[in-house]
């Protein structure tokens, strides 16, 4: 609907980080949230946050 892809093309979704703070109320993603992404006829991504590990 949008362009035409061609092989070899690369799908970015997102936004920069901080993006939530500007929202009213904030928002960001948290652990266990899941993000989905589908392209018609291509298929589905689904991606799961988790938290940061913290390095000891």
């Amino acid at each position: 609907r949008h362009c035409t892809l061609e092989p070899g093309d690369l799908i970015f979704t997102g936004t920069p980080s901080g993006v939530g703070s500007t929202r009213n109320p904030r928002r960001y993603l948290r652990a266990d949230e899941e993000i989905v992404s589908t392209i018609e006829r291509i298929g589905t991504l689904r991606n799961r946050c988790v938290s940061e590990a913290v390095e000891r």
